[in-house]
């Protein structure tokens, strides 16, 4: 199969983006959130808006023209708790150790797991993200739609569930995100996890 690229777009799908942040634990407060593959930023932005200035954002994306679109807005919109990072989590998240609240993954573990890069994705997660962090993940079900990915690489949520326990993962809510989507929300307890 060919190697799934990244698109560095907009990630713009979901019917009710904010409902299903709020329905997926995001409230006012201090809160530290890690958005992996951003896209156009708006999900990050949202959170930002839901969270309230106490927060933290972590705006992450491997393409140079991405991040610097983000950081115009943020100037712009003199946005100062949303931090636009380039970097690719397959390799890296530079973010302090034992940092991060919370992790969103939206609209990129199709692109992670058939190129078999979610095991390093996981790993670079679990050093930046707490010990009962959450992890937020929306996708595509596997059903033919107009819009978005190869039905042949989607990941639906049963099969996320499998592949994140063996790493520390406990699903803790799964709902419906709208046409054709899911979001499942997991916690990180890394009691007996792949790497201990």
């Amino acid at each position: 199969m060919k190697k799934h690229e990244h698109s560095g777009c907009a990630r713009k799908t979901l019917e009710n983006p904010k409902e299903i942040l709020i329905k997926a634990g995001l409230k006012s407060g201090n809160d530290v959130l890690l958005d992996i593959g951003t896209g156009s930023g708006y999900l990050a932005f949202l959170s930002a808006e839901i969270m309230g200035n106490g927060s933290t954002v972590y705006a992450v994306d491997s393409h140079e023209e991405t991040i610097k679109t983000l950081n115009k807005q943020l100037s712009e919109k003199e946005i100062k708790n949303v931090f636009a990072i380039k970097a690719d989590a397959v390799n890296e998240i530079p973010v302090k150790r034992d940092t991060v609240d919370i992790c969103l993954m939206s609209n990129v573990v199709h692109g992670f797991v058939p190129n078999n890069e979610m095991e390093k994705v996981l790993q670079n997660l679990n050093t930046v993200l707490k010990d009962n962090g959450k992890l937020i993940i929306i996708d595509f079900n596997k059903n033919d739609t107009s819009f978005g990915p190869p039905s042949e690489i989607r990941v639906n949520s049963d099969e996320v569930k499998d592949i994140l326990e063996p790493y520390g993962y406990v699903l803790i809510n799964s709902f419906d995100a709208g046409y054709n989507q899911y979001c499942s929300v997991f916690k990180k307890i890394c009691l007996q996890c792949k790497w201990c």
